[in-house]
């Protein structure tokens, strides 16, 4: 059975008592990753396709926080104004579906916050319909020590500050006297520590349109798990930590809004020269846990009914944008993707186009290879910049054959001089501007779409693709150069493609230009 989606990530089906379960059985060398799920996370990834699919190659994940509990709880019911929008008002006439659709839109906002006061408040338990339990990640990791004790795993807590690092060890050493630990720390004025990706640039005082014009263009590299070490330099010396020390359980404190704590993670699991069992994502709690947080906790009873985040907004005033923004958007993304559950999906094959250097089907990838982009008009959000060759797969074709029928009519490149190498990888679902609107106003009967990627190897002597009416241009770039200009919305289905090549051969795939470094 298929896990239940929102915004395009997999949502987990597990009990604190299975996770325990499961994570007791893993094998050492098996790069288990965790990741507690929490709202702002999917949120970031609805924002960030890379983060998303960061999210969706957890081993294992868990649902952290009563907020997105609901949200699950919600997708995978059957409310009443969208199923009868979808069943009845998609017919209407062109010129009243939108009118339509934000008048019961508005009317399922409202009953869903109405819903969301009412369960929190009466402390309404969603098990039985999303067979999931909401495990803390701040409370799990004393089960994760307690397991790292019985079975003798060397543990790291890799992050947090240093003036709490001799706090934390003493308190964690003294609940667990067998329990071997190691520490990697930074100080509060590192980089790594001050998350510099999510700050907006500071206000002038005398230009309020300069700020917001300083604000748009403040256009910073999208981080991937590629690059995260590059963007935070801190975390290469922390990679050669671990070569040295080997650890089994590895407990990574990287908080902050950027999303830079699982990428790291993900980079751990792709690198061939690491070795683990388990890694996961704790953000501030190993500060709380050694006590070095100046941060109080909530009260117990407002623990108790899910509403540590009005403690935060009163008492942390620089996390009350992301708290607002986390329980607005939660609260409007959920209604909408309501909206879109009775709709197909769409299969679409993106191909990676490898030139071969001779006549020969084998694929031998290095930086320097060079593949096929093409840069598409700007015809709607999404559809900016660089990306593969893709399109839709028609009846009675597959992938593969989707995938050269497509490059060829977007290139010219000869059909006889294209070969499909190796199984198409599974990319992901993705709710597209494209296919929202037309759910919406044509009445169109896919709402998402399913992606996949098929390389593609090119053995022809023609180095001049052509474009067609879909692109402006199309031009081969080396592997180190790709990730630094494929559009942001198409970098999910490329680092797919690179992080399943590196998993299938072991190598290590460069893809960071050397003018960048």
């Amino acid at each position: 059975m298929s896990l239940p989606l929102l915004f395009g990530v997999k949502l987990p089906q597990v009990s604190k008592i299975s996770l325990k379960t499961e994570v007791k059985n893993l094998k050492y060398g098996g790069k288990t990753s965790l990741y507690f799920l929490y709202s702002e996370f999917l949120l970031r990834a609805n924002r960030n396709p890379s983060y998303k699919e960061v999210l969706n190659r957890a081993d294992i994940s868990a649902i952290d926080g009563k907020g997105l509990h609901w949200a699950m709880w919600k997708v995978m019911g059957q409310s009443l104004i969208p199923k009868f929008y979808s069943g009845l008002v998609i017919n209407t006439p062109l010129i009243l579906r939108l009118p339509v659709f934000l008048l019961l839109f508005l009317a399922q906002l409202f009953i869903n916050l109405m819903s969301g006061l009412t369960t929190l408040l009466l402390k309404i338990n969603f098990t039985s319909r999303t067979k999931n339990q909401t495990i803390l990640g701040r409370d799990f990791v004393y089960d994760l020590l307690k397991i790292a004790e019985e079975k003798g795993w060397k543990t790291l807590i890799l992050g947090g500050s240093s003036s709490s690092d001799e706090v934390t060890r003493n308190l964690v050493t003294r609940i667990f006297p067998n329990l071997e630990l190691v520490t990697w720390t930074r100080e509060s004025t590192s980089l790594l520590m001050k998350d510099a990706q999510t700050k907006a640039p500071s206000r002038p005082s005398s230009n309020f349109a300069d700020y917001i014009l300083k604000l748009i263009s403040n256009k910073q590299t999208p981080i991937t798990s590629s690059n995260v070490c590059q963007i935070f330099p801190d975390l290469f010396e922390a990679k050669i930590f671990i070569k040295e020390e080997k650890p089994d359980l590895i407990l990574t404190c990287l908080g902050g809004g950027s999303g830079k704590q699982e990428f790291f993670i993900d980079n751990l699991c792709s690198d061939p020269e690491i070795k683990f069992t388990l890694a996961t994502g704790i953000g501030a709690a190993v500060d709380h846990l050694g006590g070095g947080s100046k941060q109080k906790e909530a009260p117990k009873w407002m623990q108790a009914f899910g509403l540590e985040w009005l403690f935060r907004f009163y008492s942390q005033p620089y996390r009350r944008l992301r708290i607002v923004d986390s329980i607005v958007s939660l609260w409007f993304w959920t209604t909408l993707q309501e909206f879109m559950l009775e709709g197909k999906v769409r299969k679409t094959v993106h191909a990676a186009v490898h030139r071969s250097n001779a006549q020969t089907s084998h694929v031998s990838i290095n930086s320097a290879s060079p593949f096929l982009l093409v840069e598409r008009y700007n015809i709607l959000p999404g559809d900016v910049g660089w990306s593969m060759v893709q399109g839709a797969v028609e009846m009675n074709e597959n992938l593969s054959q989707a995938a050269i029928r497509e490059v060829s009519e977007e290139t010219n490149l000869p059909i006889s001089d294209l070969l499909a190498i190796g199984e198409p990888i599974e990319a992901g679902k993705e709710y597209s501007t494209i296919s929202f609107l037309r759910y919406i106003l044509w009445g169109a009967k896919y709402n998402q779409t399913q992606n996949f990627v098929q390389l593609v190897e090119f053995i022809g002597t023609d180095l001049h693709p052509k474009t067609n009416w879909e692109n402006q241009r199309a031009k081969w770039w080396p592997l180190s150069d790709i990730s630094l200009v494929i559009s942001v919305d198409k970098r999910i289905f490329w680092d797919k493609f690179i992080w399943q090549k590196q998993r299938e051969t072991g190598a290590e795939y460069n893809q960071t230009s050397s003018a960048n470094k």
